[in-house]
């Protein structure tokens, strides 16, 4: 029988402790995105598209078949994330992620939507083939909102205090941008991304200062 007297203790000790190691925090990072990506997947698969964000706004966004190149660096942007930061903001931006994951998907079977793409098969390659895979394994629904945008955006802001300061936010702005000029989304999409980031970051960080000072008074990692 458990006695209530005792206090209850938070999970961050044991939890930073299996998290010491970045190796081990680019390993999660790689399972939890695997997982987090099944789920999307399979709603992508599941709900059936019945509404269209296009705006006249997005007439005037250019279509860059390069910056695919910058879209999938997002991936890079996780991994290199989950090797720098130290354990207790490494776990701070993981329930961020996850928060912001569940947030979406609640908006996604809401608001089922359809993003009109170009055919891969117009281009030049490479891009035909980065383009015919990405179409592939990312179906042209669960838009709004951006989680390309609202991840890219969360996980960036919270490396400005490393080393190279604000380049990591400029690259998460670079790839929230990239979902439009890859035709991956909309601009009402990446609207919703920027609110989902905005809203999960006050959730999980509120007003605290960067926790990347965290990592100068818990020391290196």
């Amino acid at each position: 029988m458990t006695d209530s007297s005792l206090p209850v203790r938070p999970p961050w000790p044991s939890l930073e402790r299996a998290t010491a190691q970045p190796l081990v925090r680019v390993v999660a990072t790689a399972l939890l995105g695997w997982g987090l990506t099944s789920i999307y997947t399979a709603l992508n698969v599941a709900l059936t598209p019945r509404y269209d964000f296009v705006l006249p706004v997005d007439a005037a966004v250019p279509f860059l078949p390069w910056s695919i190149l910058v879209y999938w660096s997002y991936y890079l942007l996780f991994l290199l994330a989950a090797w720098f930061l130290a354990p207790r903001p490494y776990l701070r931006v993981v329930g961020a992620v996850v928060l912001a994951s569940v947030l979406s998907w609640l908006c996604f079977a809401l608001w089922p939507a359809h993003v009109p793409r170009p055919d891969p098969h117009s281009l030049a390659e490479p891009w035909r083939s980065l383009y015919g895979h990405l179409h592939a394994i990312d179906p042209p629904g669960n838009s709004l909102p951006s989680l390309h945008v609202a991840l890219s955006l969360l996980v960036s802001w919270q490396l400005r205090r490393w080393p190279g300061g604000w380049l990591w936010p400029a690259w998460g702005s670079l790839v929230a941008l990239s979902t439009l000029t890859t035709r991956q989304h909309v601009v009402l999409d990446l609207a919703g991304g920027v609110g989902l980031a905005l809203v999960t970051g006050w959730v999980v960080f509120g007003r605290r200062p960067g926790l990347l000072s965290e990592h100068h008074r818990q020391g290196s990692s």
